[in-house]
């Protein structure tokens, strides 16, 4: 049995974190995440990343930068935004 993958968006392929290991972006519950957000900081794809991650609602792990708790507050935040002026995300 097979499964069928969609493929990775484009932007992943110049992603700094495509080049290192995977366990850096989703650290054990208690550990920093600060060694993924420097990476981050220098990679030039973060902005996509974390507007992937935000699109999709994926909660766990460190992406574009920011890690799960910042995530669902920036989300939180969006959503309290759009439901004040009536817009839909």
């Amino acid at each position: 049995m097979t499964t069928d993958l969609p493929a990775p968006p484009g932007w992943t392929a110049g992603a700094l974190c495509a080049q290192l290991d995977p366990d850096l972006w989703f650290p054990e519950a208690g550990a920093s995440s600060l060694p993924a957000k420097r990476v981050c900081r220098e990679c030039f794809v973060a902005a996509e990343c974390l507007e992937y991650a935000l699109e999709r609602r994926i909660w766990f792990g460190v992406w574009g930068g920011v890690d799960e708790h910042d995530r669902r507050a920036l989300a939180d935040a969006t959503w309290n935004d759009n439901t004040t002026t009536g817009e839909v995300a």
